[in-house]
């Protein structure tokens, strides 16, 4: 744990604590799995994107965008899904969904027995897209 001293346009001096990340898929002990930031870029067809073991996780948190700049193309979509499994049931609840331009792709949540899998199906006419996502993760 590092302590650094955080001064702002306001010239106010007050300490934050920084807790360095456990990097990627690391475990702090606590039964807590959080996850940086990936990245898949150049989709074209349905992808899964990432999954995780419903045996291992009870709930699960998403912060995902859906990009496309190039040229002739500036799209941006942003959501946040929250993820609960319970037994043989896997709910979802999206919100916080925006986006600049319309339809750049759908994001979407599927199970097969002990393994749910996120899946992005990107927009014909928009692709190939970048998907950038993170997670946190509480075990079950």
């Amino acid at each position: 744990m590092t302590t650094v001293n955080i001064i702002s346009n306001a010239n106010i001096n007050r300490p934050i604590t920084v807790v360095p990340s456990p990097g990627p898929k690391g475990q702090d002990g606590e039964g807590l799995v959080t996850n940086n930031e990936q990245a898949i870029f150049g989709i074209e067809n349905v992808t899964t994107f990432d999954s995780f073991s419903a045996t291992e996780f009870r709930m699960v948190k998403y912060l995902i965008s859906i990009s496309k700049t190039d040229g002739s193309n500036n799209k941006f979509y942003g959501t946040e899904l929250s993820i609960l499994v319970d037994g043989q049931n896997t709910n979802v609840n999206e919100y916080g969904t925006m986006d600049n331009d319309g339809d750049i792709g759908t994001i979407s949540v599927s199970r097969s027995g002990d393994t749910v899998s996120l899946i992005i199906t990107p927009n014909p006419a928009v692709k190939p897209v970048t998907v950038r996502y993170a997670r946190i993760g509480l075990k079950a």
